[in-house]
């Protein structure tokens, strides 16, 4: 218990690809020949890619070639985009745009974005439809987008390759071509690096083939995205040949360097709008012109649409907000989770007169969708909250954010909710008891714990519940800048950018 994560992922991945660089750089010049990527793009694509094969990621097959199974995968795959060389999409024309939304997280048309979208009204604005959940149909989604008032004619584009595998011929052709021609070289590489480079490969092919098929038909001076964990080196480098100016907006907590997913380093922009300094400077590898620290655009419509003077404030006297993993990854540790539901079970039974509430992040009306393992550890915590006495509030519909403008006491383990929580004035204690570099701190203070302690736990929720002295405001000031910069109108901010590089 109580373990330490002072390793880097980051760090384990840039010495494993230098100790190998020579074999490396035979794939970068492989693709740079072949597609004209230049090797530092090439580079950092294999490294995402490392970074989720390193301690157990949802890579780590890639440790154990299999390369008969493997080499038949690829000649099956390469046989398809032989076809699709022939058979697959040609362009004919090009939809321009001033601005393009990247619709990544919602059927019909994320409400993110939609503030923004009619502010820009004076623009050329149109839809990249990056998201289709499995059984609506194009058509589904664009009646519904155009049933919001949002869709007119031409201005929303189908960027669903990867989920009908209809690619263009060209580069079809090019890809085949490229399978064909490297497999040797991959196949001894699997020997050489102890790696299944086979998959890797193809893997990265059919990448290439999906984002040429999302901008094919499409040009535009700027791009927005929530897909924080989507934008690599490949699909921007990519994306770029059709798009001026790439707008990442950070839409999750990002653990950094430590993480083992996809999408925590590694990440390409032209500007990346992050909640705070402090969560940017952990993404090593980010390549991104402009890193600015301005906190969260949900957080800020979220708060537009909530009518305050209507909130009933300090219902609860501590809100514990939900972080619940089916897997274990680095920063989460089921161990340490129950440890932290201990303690909060402890201090209500010790302390009833204060209201405490548990703020589920999972629908328990829909628990079997995520599996065995997390169906069994929510069954345990709700039974340790209700032997406890704590409210369980597991309705989906209510707003989470009103929930937290309730409380007086955040408490935390990993949720992005919890910064969040800073950003909206709150005393917050984020139980970073792994002490992981994404939470506040890796040693004791005011808005962390770290020991495994439930003596300091209890002193430290009933100081903040007893005091609000102007060092603790300073204290939790400087936090909200680092970690969720609220100081900045966002909306404004972006509208701004985006005006600025229309008119470039």
């Amino acid at each position: 218990m109580n373990r330490q994560v002072v390793y880097s992922v980051y760090d384990e991945v840039e010495e494993y690809y230098t100790q190998h660089r020579k074999e490396f750089e035979k794939i970068e010049s492989a693709l740079e020949e072949d597609f004209l990527l230049p090797q530092n793009i090439v580079a950092d694509t294999i490294k995402n890619y490392l970074v989720a094969t390193i301690n157990d990621g949802s890579n780590s097959y890639l440790l154990s070639p299999k390369k008969f199974k493997s080499s038949l995968f690829y000649g099956v795959v390469s046989i398809y985009f032989m076809v699709m060389s022939i058979f697959g999409k040609r362009v004919h024309t090009q939809n321009t745009s001033d601005v393009l939304f990247d619709n990544c997280f919602s059927y019909g048309f994320d409400e993110n974005y939609q503030r923004l979208f009619k502010r820009l009204k004076g623009y050329k604005t149109a839809i990249l439809l990056t998201f289709k959940s499995g059984k609506d149909k194009f058509s589904d989604t664009q009646e519904k987008i155009e049933g919001q008032g949002f869709y007119t004619k031409n201005n929303l584009f189908p960027a669903h390759a990867k989920y009908n595998h209809y690619y263009l011929a060209k580069s079809s052709r090019q890809i085949f071509m490229s399978m064909c021609k490297r497999f040797f070289l991959y196949f001894r590489l699997c020997n050489t690096l102890g790696l299944d480079i086979l998959q890797l490969m193809f893997r990265m092919y059919r990448a290439i083939a999906i984002f040429e098929m999302d901008v094919a038909c499409i040009k535009s001076k700027v791009l927005v995205s929530f897909d924080d964990n989507g934008y690599g080196a490949l699909r921007y480098f990519i994306y770029k040949k059709n798009i001026d100016t790439i707008m990442i907006l950070q839409n999750g907590y990002k653990q950094g360097y430590i993480s083992n997913r996809m999408g925590d380093m590694y990440l390409y922009s032209d500007y990346y709008l992050g909640f705070g300094l402090k969560n940017i400077e952990i993404q090593k590898g980010m390549v991104s012109q402009n890193k600015l620290g301005v906190g969260s655009l949900k957080l800020y419509n979220s708060l537009l649409n909530i009518d305050r003077l209507q909130i009933q404030t300090n219902i609860y006297d501590i809100l514990f907000v939900e972080q619940i993993s089916a897997l274990e990854l680095v920063e989460y540790n089921t161990e340490t989770y129950f440890k932290c539901i201990d303690f909060l079970c402890h201090f209500t039974k010790a302390y009833p007169q204060y209201t405490i509430s548990y703020r589920a992040r999972l629908d328990r009306k829909n628990l079997s969708m995520f599996g065995e393992k997390l169906n069994q550890d929510v069954s345990k915590i709700d039974a340790m909250l209700k032997d406890a006495g704590i409210f369980i509030d597991d309705d989906m519909e209510k707003n989470s954010y009103e929930e937290v403008l309730k409380s007086n006491i955040i408490v935390f383990y990993t949720s992005t909710l919890g910064f969040e929580a800073l950003g909206m004035g709150k005393k917050v204690l984020n139980l970073n008891l792994d002490k992981i570099i994404s939470g506040f701190s890796v040693e004791n203070d005011l808005g962390t714990l770290v020991d495994d302690e439930y003596a300091l736990f209890e002193e430290k929720l009933l100081y903040l519940l007893h005091n609000n002295t102007q060092e603790i405001k300073d204290y939790y000031n400087i936090l909200r800048i680092a970690y969720m910069n609220t100081d900045e109108d966002i909306e404004s901010l972006i509208f701004k950018l985006i005006e600025h590089n229309i008119k470039i």
